[in-house]
């Protein structure tokens, strides 16, 4: 019994660390930036994509989804280490059959958290079925599609057209984040959206909250010359 515990515990140790290789990228130098696209249809189509210019994009057919037109956009093109900003645009177009479509992007390389921050996580498209999307979290340096905790989650929406705005905390020690998309058709049709995830950097934060407070500060002193 104790060897069979022993192989069992060899055999998870040897999966464990294949399943994830997959998804490792050489760390390099401190906050090496990676962005990587991957595109998974229900019958067993996919597409992957890594980049480490802040661009990542596919353009083409996979299986029903005749039509896929797919851009991810991060740091050093779009924000910052220091300030997250995770776009994901995206067109697909579905045959007769319909099917399921999973995308997924996911970003590395920013600074770690020091202290919880306010994150925002913004949709807006049109679409021929239903489409729901999750926004996660890791803190394992320049790893992709380490889905450690769920920030949000949005969906399923099935009305046409949509927008949906999210907002919460991630937690200190947060370096990567990963957003995903699942678009499902019953037949011939498209869908098309923009999806955002940002992190603000706290002096932006203290900002706007000194904006907001002077803002109700000049409002009050209105009210009084009233």
């Amino acid at each position: 019994m104790k060897r069979l515990g022993v192989l069992a515990v060899l055999i998870f140790s040897v999966l464990f660390v294949t399943v994830n290789a997959v998804y490792a990228l050489p760390a390099g130098v401190d906050n090496d930036n990676y962005l990587g696209l991957y595109l998974e249809t229900g019958d067993g189509f996919s597409a992957y994509v890594v980049s480490n210019t802040g661009v990542a994009t596919f353009n083409g057919a996979l299986g029903d989804w005749i039509i896929n037109v797919t851009t991810a956009i991060t740091y050093p093109a779009l924000g910052s280490t220091s300030e997250p900003v995770i776009d994901l645009n995206t067109v697909n177009v579905t045959s007769d059959a319909g099917g399921i479509l999973n995308i997924w992007t996911s970003a590395s390389g920013f600074l770690a958290l020091t202290s919880p921050e306010s994150f925002a996580f913004d949709v807006g498209g049109t679409t021929s079925g239903t489409v729901q999307f999750i926004a996660y979290w890791d803190y394992f340096p320049n790893y992709l599609f380490w889905l450690a905790q769920p920030l949000a989650n949005s969906g399923p929406i099935g009305t046409s057209p949509f927008a949906t705005s999210l907002t919460g905390v991630v937690p200190a020690g947060a370096v990567d984040y990963t957003l995903y998309a699942q678009i499902i058709h019953e037949g011939a049709g498209g869908t098309s959206f923009d999806a955002e995830f940002s992190v603000p950097e706290p002096a932006t934060m203290l900002l706007l909250g000194a904006g907001l407070i002077g803002l109700a500060g000049l409002g009050r002193r209105k009210f009084f010359k009233k």
